[in-house]
């Protein structure tokens, strides 16, 4: 193997939430709510540009310290409220492109959301699961945060 090729595997996190499957799937496709969350950090929110159809791209890039940061993919798979499936890459590090699968199933206290990115080398596992559970962080906190249409409640 040459330097820096190692085993490939997949990384998966999953959150239980307060919120509807429909209310947590737009949170991932409407660039409003994804600004919030989406490749952002506490301090800094992110520009969401995105076409979320099958065939459809998308471009999210967030400024962090004098740098800028793009995440880029194409959607695979669209189906509203229980599945989403996008290409993603990040070309500025790598040139390669994994698969990232979200899954989103009503339970008693609102949905549970399962995301899958795999084909990833061992070194970057730790480092992926770590920035997809802060990034869960933030959306728990957006979809307790967003105003919600007479009628229709987050789930407490």
């Amino acid at each position: 193997m040459e330097e820096g090729e190692g085993a490939r595997g997949s990384v998966t996190v999953a959150r239980r939430l307060r919120a509807s499957p429909e209310r947590a799937f737009d949170a991932w496709v409407l660039p409003e709510i994804a600004s919030r969350w989406l490749f952002a950090d506490a301090k800094t929110g992110s520009l969401c540009e995105l076409d979320a159809r099958v065939g459809g791209g998308y471009r999210i890039t967030r400024k962090a310290e004098g740098q800028t940061y793009v995440a880029v993919g194409e959607y695979l798979e669209v189906s509203r409220p229980t599945h989403l499936a996008f290409t993603f890459g990040m070309p500025q590090f790598s040139p390669e492109f994994g698969t990232v699968r979200v899954s989103i199933a009503p339970d008693d206290a609102g949905c549970t959301v399962r995301l899958v990115q795999g084909d990833l080398e061992a070194a970057h596992q730790d480092a992926t699961r770590d920035g997809w559970e802060e990034m869960f962080n933030l959306l728990e906190t957006a979809l307790l945060e967003l105003s919600w249409p007479e009628g229709e409640q987050a789930r407490t």
